[in-house]
């Protein structure tokens, strides 16, 4: 899989978990649940556009051959492979910014770990139960990393820290809220660039409030004396970023969620939705491969390359390449996969190294089916019907589908000539499939028409003047091949 494609998956499956979060579950009062939804959807996001389904497909195992009698007949279009001549320095542009934007928030966040740490081993600690208090010289509003509670050494000594305030740092320590911090920073570090992150992180900090004001109220303390507090307290400045603070910007929200009740059969009923919202997800972000006699394709996005998975591009291409230059017969799908896989594995190594490579193979690849006075479809002397052929070709994805060509005369393979002639401007040939139809008495010229030797002379025919019905046979399968949209008129 491309990063790109990747990263469309990831951000469309975390945008409608987020937007699903925003509407349904933001503010209700079930704070640990919606702790576990909002790490939850940053992890089902980057998982399931890598999720792949496997489809079986039985077809008859007769290998189809895709070796034409002159591989080089189409061909006179298209010229030997060279490096090309486009050098674009967009891609280097892009990864320098993003492994800039990556350096500099690795190193921010370190430098706050690092900070965090230094405190904790620079100053008196304070042991209480199982908490630690940091007793700071400096100024500095309560926040919680861990287990360690930073407060004002002169205001712990005095007792002029509220119970309330340090009743709140203890759920935050208890629960070990940091380590969601951690989790969400580290993938801040990744993801700098991107804006739904850093909507989550702040998402995710404040439920860590609501779940500490939640803790001080069920320990007895007054909601209006809490409330004077945090008010006191929200403009006492700010506190580090791995770290949970006492105050925080979004006071209203955190009031009106104190006065909120909770309802569990509605909260209930909206996780719910959760489900058929994670299955169209699935649905439309997962990927599928086929598994046709025994070959596995990839049937999810065709923009995704398989070359881009594999470690030794140039081992790989050698391979295959020297594989195919040898014109064998090899099963119709798995050759067509094979030719896109030699070419996005050629284009994938650099040009400087092309020139040890094997030469790349010209090698075609076609269907050739035959058509019966009687209308029976024959592939390689097999009988087969029009949901076969259809069958087969549900295999291909939109990019394989576009250079498919359907040939019914010679007409049609002239007319195909002129046309890549025209459009092919590659320095590579093209990946084009052929689907050849011929009847059983055809030599050359056009399905209905042909040449046979008669008493030492050629006469022209006309198969569809001794079998009307050809016509009508070439025509279902035309629609058969038309409804999979494969060339057909061009």
């Amino acid at each position: 899989m491309n990063l790109p494609a990747y990263l469309i998956g990831f951000t469309l499956c975390l945008t409608a978990l987020w937007a699903f979060y925003h509407l349904c579950l933001a503010h209700e009062p079930f704070h640990h649940l919606k702790r576990i939804y909002l790490l939850s959807a940053i992890v089902v996001s980057a998982i399931i556009p890598q999720i792949t389904f496997t489809v079986y497909v039985d077809t008859p195992a007769t290998p189809i051959s895709t070796q034409l009698e002159n591989p080089q007949s189409l061909l006179t279009v298209e010229s030997p492979p060279h490096p090309e001549t486009t050098n674009s320095i967009l891609p280097q542009i892009v990864s320098l910014i993003y492994l800039l934007g990556l350096g500099l928030f690795a190193i921010r966040f370190f430098h706050n770990l690092g900070a965090t740490l230094q405190k904790i081993n620079k100053n008196e600690l304070h042991r209480v139960g199982k908490m630690r208090y940091v007793l700071l010289d400096e100024r500095v509003v309560p926040n919680t990393f861990l287990w360690f509670i930073f407060l004002n050494k002169e205001q712990y000594r005095l007792q002029t820290i509220p119970q309330e305030v340090l009743h709140h740092e203890e759920v935050h320590a208890r629960q070990l809220h940091a380590i969601d911090l951690i989790f969400i920073e580290l993938v801040k570090v990744l993801l700098w660039f991107h804006p739904l992150v850093h909507l989550i992180r702040s998402a995710i900090k404040l439920n860590h409030e609501f779940l500490a004001d939640q803790g001080v109220l069920a320990n007895g303390s007054s909601r209006r004396t809490y409330q004077s507090i945090l008010l006191e307290y929200a403009t006492k400045g700010r506190a580090p970023s791995l770290s949970n603070a006492f105050n925080f910007s979004l006071i209203k929200r955190r009031f009106k969620m104190m006065t909120k009740s909770a309802n569990k059969r509605v909260m209930f009923l909206k996780l719910g939705l959760v489900l058929p919202l994670l299955s169209l997800l699935l649905y439309s972000f997962s990927h599928r491969e086929v598994v046709h006699n025994g070959a596995v394709y990839s049937a999810g996005n065709p923009d995704v390359s398989e070359a881009e998975l594999i470690q030794n591009p140039a081992e790989e291409y050698n391979r295959l390449a020297k594989h195919y230059n040898t014109y064998p017969e090899a099963d119709f799908l798995v050759k067509l996969r094979d030719m896109w896989k030699i070419r996005d594995l050629y284009t994938s190594i650099p040009k400087e190294e092309r020139a040890a490579l094997e030469n790349y193979p010209r090698s075609t690849t076609s269907l050739t089916v035959f058509i019966s006075d009687d209308g029976k479809y024959i592939v390689d002397e097999k009988e087969v019907t029009l949901s076969w052929v259809s069958s087969l070709l549900d295999n291909l994805n939109d990019r394989e589908r576009s250079n498919v060509y359907v040939f019914d005369s010679m007409t049609d393979y002239k007319r195909y000539v002129s046309l890549r002639g025209q459009m092919n401007r590659s320095a590579l040939p093209p990946n084009d499939v052929y689907i050849s139809i011929f009847s059983e008495r055809l030599v050359e010229s056009t399905l209905s028409k042909g040449f046979e030797k008669a008493e030492g002379s050629i006469q022209e025919v006309n198969h569809a003047d001794r079998n009307p019905e050809i016509t009508t046979y070439l025509e279902t399968l035309l629609e058969t091949l038309e409804s999979q949209r494969v060339n057909i008129d061009y």
